[in-house]
């Protein structure tokens, strides 16, 4: 376990720099980033926001945020599902919002998210590295009440 546990946070960080190199410029100017509160490795958080699958997120923040995605070879549906099933890494995207932080869900499978992408989740864990959370309690919302997934 501790060994899947070390692969999943090296590849979160190896994906999270693949992700900052694939950026491609912006036809307009975007709104600037809220600032980011410091966190150390060690420091507990608390988050909530909607779970993206890292392989195509970067693709189209907007539309790759949900379930079905936007991807060169045309729409693909339950896309994100399919992603985490396969083990590509999962993130929460914060607050849901295209340009909103994103954070690597490092230390369990992807495919323990699968049937949750694109929902709204909150999590509670412990920062790894910069962008990278090891999780010791994720929940989902199912209407008003919030459900557990570990």
């Amino acid at each position: 376990m501790i060994a899947l546990r070390k692969t999943s946070v090296l590849l979160g960080a190896v994906l999270l720099l693949a992700l900052a190199a694939c950026k491609e410029p912006a036809s307009e100017p975007e709104p600037a980033p809220a600032p980011e509160t410091a966190y150390a490795p060690g420091d507990s958080i608390q988050i909530a926001g909607m779970l993206v699958d890292t392989n195509c997120f970067h693709l189209d923040k907007d539309a790759n945020r949900y379930n079905d995605h936007i991807r060169p070879e045309g729409r693909v549906a339950v896309c994100a599902r399919v992603c985490a099933r396969q083990g590509f890494p999962v993130a929460l995207l914060v607050d849901g919002q295209p340009q909103g932080q994103v954070w690597f869900l490092g230390g369990y499978p992807s495919q323990l998210y699968a049937d949750y992408m694109a929902a709204t989740v909150r999590v509670e864990g412990e920062i790894r590295s910069k962008g990278v959370i090891l999780p010791s309690k994720v929940e989902y919302k199912d209407g008003e009440t919030w459900k557990r997934i570990l």
